[in-house]
């Protein structure tokens, strides 16, 4: 396993209270320990379940501003955009318990109460994920390789490239067929679906001093701000990224988010405090797309 967490098993305590999500500055909340408290976009906790919910996978919720000083949270309650087990029009379920080729990733849907993560097959545990994420979202881990009754995974919690190990029983096997690309020196996100590009925009990311971080991470929330010209704009993504300079931001965890604003003039700068702004009618045009597990490539 890469990066060992510590031994003691992972419980998240969720604290979806009315407005201090888990989301960083300009980041999004996510599972985690004590530790997990850098900036996030902060959205509302009072997330429902709406339509579109992933057959165990996908769901949304909304995130706060990227500023140093809190912003009054939006007064209408953020709702679950993707709450559905299986979105058949992203993912693609496989009937064996290996990945095949020729998808752009593949995700593993929890199917347990509690899904324990190992270091190793029959190793020792590390972590233990609840069966959803602080907004109500069905717990989806990314995979990385499968053996014989056992999988891989990317694990959504702090560190960023903390991986392990869970039994291939505890999760059902999905293919992600869309990807994103986050280049922060361009400062665009590219999305390929199939292998094919179907799209590139200019966004906003991390400032110096909160920078968005790299490396490999998915989708972990879909989220419905329930105001269009809430900071974070209609709708975010929940990445299974933290920010690796604040520990805490505005009552969040410090999950790093993708999403609209209501400021169009922040798209293609360094200004938020580690997630990454796109023009709200891209962020309202993908939040339907893409499917909980869809990788993210940030350089």
């Amino acid at each position: 396993m890469q990066n060992r967490h510590d031994s003691r098993p992972f419980r998240f305590v969720a604290g979806l209270a009315l407005v201090t999500a888990v989301l960083a500055g300009c980041g999004v909340g996510g599972g985690s320990n004590a530790a997990d408290t850098a900036p996030a976009v902060i959205v509302p906790a009072n997330a429902t379940p709406t339509d579109d919910t992933p057959t165990a996978g996908a769901q949304t919720t909304s995130v706060k501003p990227d500023t140093s000083t809190p912003e009054a949270p939006p007064t209408s309650e953020a709702t679950l955009t993707d709450t559905s087990t299986v979105d058949d029009t992203t993912s693609e379920n496989t009937t064996s318990g290996a990945p095949t080729a020729g998808a752009a990733g593949f995700r593993g849907v929890s199917l347990v109460e509690e899904l324990v993560v190992f270091d190793a097959p029959d190793g020792a545990e590390v972590a233990t994920l609840p069966a959803t994420t602080a907004f109500g979202t069905p717990t989806v881990v990314r995979v990385l390789d499968t053996e014989p009754g056992w999988v891989q995974v990317l694990v959504p919690i702090r560190p960023n490239d903390l991986s392990g190990w869970i039994r291939e029983a505890d999760v059902e096997l999905e293919a992600v067929d869309a990807e994103i690309h986050i280049d922060l020196t361009s400062r665009t996100l590219r999305l390929t679906e199939n292998g094919e590009t179907t799209g590139e925009w200019p966004v906003a990311i991390g400032r110096s001093d909160r920078p968005t971080p790299t490396g490999s991470f998915f989708i972990t929330d879909k989220l419905a701000t329930g105001d269009a010209d809430s900071v974070w704009g209609a709708h975010a993504f929940g990445v299974s990224a933290y920010s690796d300079v604040l520990d805490d931001f505005i009552g969040g965890i410090g999950q790093v988010g993708i999403h609209g604003t209501n400021d169009p003039s922040s798209i293609g700068n360094d200004v938020s405090s580690g997630c990454v702004r796109l023009p709200n009618e891209v962020i309202d045009d993908l939040i339907n797309r893409l499917p909980l597990g869809t990788p993210v490539h940030i350089v």
